[in-house]
């Protein structure tokens, strides 16, 4: 990774695509209310929280993660982010393309 990009770009890039997810990441209330409303609304609070909530925060992590790979260190060295998900787990890939 070292040879790709620098510690410091490194660090740029992800510290911006954590930022972004933890900007739109459901608040500690917000989780609680629909925890605690979920007997009474037979589950439909807690989807709501899910499927608005946490895809917002999906939605600015790739629109972060395109912007951090339209960058200048990124289109440099050929290095690409990418959100992968399996199951109930997510991740950051990072690859770099080869060249010739």
């Amino acid at each position: 990774m070292e040879n790709w990009l620098s510690e410091n770009d490194f660090h740029k890039l992800i510290n911006a695509i954590n930022t972004s997810i933890v900007m739109r990441w459901p608040c500690v209330p917000c989780y609680c209310f629909s925890t605690v409303c979920c007997p009474f609304t037979l589950g439909l609070s807690t989807l709501l929280v899910r499927c608005l909530c946490f895809s917002d925060a999906e939605m600015a992590a790739q629109a972060t993660i395109q912007r951090v790979n339209d960058s200048q260190a990124c289109r440099e060295s050929g290095v690409t982010f990418k959100l992968v998900y399996s199951r109930c787990r997510s991740w950051i890939e990072v690859s770099r393309e080869s060249r010739r």
